[in-house]
């Protein structure tokens, strides 16, 4: 919800906004025509994540990780093939409270 508190007057508009916070994600690609994250489990003992999701043979993806939005500093996996059906990534992830991944489409 936005609430604007704003001057409309002849001179041009300014309009406040209060607690808001934009996310910009770098308007990557996804990993495919309706790419869809099919599957995740996650061991918090051992940082191992398995991630599996829609993919198209031919492809080449990578998974990056971030623990904040905005930028995606850490690269997990390059160059990983995808097979036509479902590719699966198995790797660790950084040990933080908060992460978040993305599936990359390379070419």
């Amino acid at each position: 919800m936005f609430i604007g508190n704003g001057a409309w007057g002849a001179s041009g508009t300014t309009i406040y906004y209060d607690n808001f916070r934009l996310i910009d994600t770098g308007a990557v690609p996804t990993a495919g025509p309706g790419a869809k994250i099919t599957a995740v489990q996650f061991d918090a003992r051992s940082g191992q994540i398995s991630l599996s999701w829609d993919s198209v043979a031919g492809k080449t993806y990578a998974i990056d990780f971030t623990d904040s939005l905005g930028s995606w500093p850490q690269s997990l996996a390059n160059n990983i093939a995808g097979v036509q059906g479902t590719t699966t990534f198995t790797g660790s992830v950084p040990n933080t409270a908060l992460g978040f991944l993305r599936i990359r489409t390379l070419n």
